[in-house]
């Protein structure tokens, strides 16, 4: 399947001057990171009718990470969080196509209904990995992320590091996600739920990774796809 996503169209113009020029620099930052990136901000930030020219800078995730919680801490009168209003679509930033999960559920039935019409054995449970984050070299900056292509086909999953298991008979579907340490989010912003990817992703259910024998046990599936 072909995903066409058109980047960066207008939403909004901004206007610096608005902004105490303490956050400026972040704010800037942080646009270039929605614009560029495709970054998700929980931060309701106006974005530039075109999208800023490249100037060779690395917009890593650690990057805008901080340029947003630094918005957040010096100039939070300006900026409303937005992180009530989970999405329940794939989208690339502000003002691009909006694709609602319904198609990953779709896919993933498709899917099941193939097997299902193979006569694979009842009860088998497909379990995949999703793309892991790399590091460049020995240090620690992130290697841009994305996405292992057929993780996301099933899924729409943007984050790294989850697994996704599809109960062949019923199609449920069950994410599981990193347990990231609480002094991820000094460096990386909030350390989100199991309950938010649930609604984020449109799955039955969201599990931590090392959670992943325990569930899979209990489904007592007759064999595994991976």
């Amino acid at each position: 399947m072909l995903l066409v996503v058109v980047l960066c169209s207008a939403i909004a113009t901004v206007s610096l001057a608005e902004v105490p020029q303490k956050c400026q620099k972040s704010l800037s930052d942080l646009q270039k990171c929605v614009c560029q990136k495709g970054y998700k901000t929980s931060l309701n930030i106006p974005v530039n009718e075109s999208c800023p020219g490249s100037d060779h800078e690395l917009y890593n995730s650690k990057r805008c990470n901080k340029a947003e919680r630094f918005l957040s801490e010096k100039c939070p009168e300006h900026f409303d969080s937005n992180t009530a209003d989970v999405p329940n679509y794939y989208q690339m930033g502000p003002g691009t196509l909006k694709i609602p999960n319904s198609m990953f559920t779709d896919n993933r039935k498709r899917i099941c209904e193939k097997l299902v019409s193979k006569k694979v054995a009842r009860g088998a449970v497909m379990l995949f990995e999703g793309g892991k984050q790399e590091q460049q070299y020995d240090t620690d900056r992130d290697v841009e992320f994305q996405q292992e292509s057929y993780f996301m086909w099933l899924f729409g999953v943007m984050e790294a590091d989850f697994y996704g298991a599809v109960d062949v008979d019923s199609c449920e579907s069950i994410l599981f996600m990193p347990r990231l340490p609480e002094s991820y989010a000094v460096w990386m912003g909030e350390l989100k739920t199991p309950e938010y990817f649930k609604e984020r992703y449109g799955v039955g259910t969201v599990r931590y990774v090392d959670e992943m024998a325990e569930v899979l046990a209990k489904l007592r599936p007759s064999s595994f796809s991976l």
